[in-house]
């Protein structure tokens, strides 16, 4: 008997963002989130590093040139002056909670590169978007001023395009709590991994999840998700030797491509989901057609739009 091979084709509505985020490798995905009869996949759910995506006031360079000695010796901080945080409604907690992510107090002795590593700890507290530090000597040592961008109060998280398995109304639930207070990156991502979660357990698990490329001063921020919608769906019939093509051209089978789609309640328009398919394959083995069945996943590159 010979051969079935189904190949996937799946595109992904359009999104911006570099991926996220990403989570992990593709590759390690594909095996967690797929049964060992999938060939390949070259997309996974992914929720893009917030940290990477939020921070719109970081200046790399100035991070790599904070000086407070020359050739790295160690100088004696006197008095450290946090701002930034004086209009924003929740001000005070903010700048407690830059002074606690920092090792540096008034009377440490510190170099450049243990400055820089409270600069990174800031940022990692998850409620800034952008941090910079100026020295200025003074007669009992050097004086940290640490200007801070604090995150907005958070009052609205949405999604941008028409989802069939999550909707506003869900978005809200899991934020709903959350309104009204500054946002803090960690925190946000906490949520988003509840949202990643749903879509593997229900078992889409080639959707993307990606946050907007920066933060907006009105607190509201739109969720781009693109579910993993199939573009379509084709059938190969590889020989003995392994090859699908004779001349550049498909091989035929001897079953006929309907019998094989009629078994299939995976089809072109709908979203990927990995339950379906495996269900999917289930019933072509029960058929006793076919002695193997493999699948492979992969980008429609000729529709990006959907």
């Amino acid at each position: 008997m010979q051969k079935q091979l189904i190949k996937f084709k799946k595109v992904f509505r359009n999104i911006v963002c570099a991926p996220l985020i990403l989570i992990s490798n593709n590759s390690e995905l594909a095996a967690k989130y797929l049964p060992n009869y999938f060939e390949k996949s070259e997309e996974t759910l992914q929720i893009h590093n917030l940290q990477t995506s939020f921070l719109n006031g970081f200046d790399e360079k100035q991070n790599k040139k904070i000086f407070i000695a020359e050739n790295n010796e160690s100088v004696l901080i006197s008095e450290i002056i946090i701002e930034g945080w004086e209009n924003h409604p929740e001000g005070r907690k903010l700048e407690l909670a830059a002074y606690d992510s920092m090792s540096i107090k008034p009377g440490s002795i510190v170099n450049n590169q243990i400055l820089n590593q409270d600069l990174n700890a800031i940022y990692a507290s998850g409620w800034f978007s952008g941090v910079k530090i100026n020295s200025q000597e003074g007669p009992l040592g050097v004086r940290l001023i640490i200007s801070v961008v604090p995150n907005p109060i958070l009052n609205k998280v949405k999604v941008k395009q028409l989802n069939t398995v999550i909707n506003n109304e869900y978005i809200d639930d899991i934020f709903n709590n959350y309104y009204g207070t500054t946002l803090n990156l960690n925190e946000f991502q906490n949520k988003l991994d509840i949202i990643k979660k749903r879509y593997e357990d229900e078992g889409y698990s080639l959707a993307r999840i990606n946050g907007p490329d920066r933060i907006s001063e009105d607190g509201i921020i739109t969720l781009k998700i693109s579910e993993g919608i199939i573009s379509d769906i084709e059938l190969r019939f590889p020989g003995a030797d392994g090859e699908s093509l004779i001349d550049g051209k498909p091989r035929k089978g001897k079953t006929k491509d309907w019998v094989i789609k009629r078994e299939l309640k995976t089809k072109p328009g709908s979203i990927f989901n990995r339950k379906i398919l495996e269900e999917d394959i289930k019933r072509l083995y029960a058929t006793s057609l076919f002695d193997d069945v493999k699948v492979s996943i992969g980008p429609d590159n000729t529709n990006q739009i959907r």
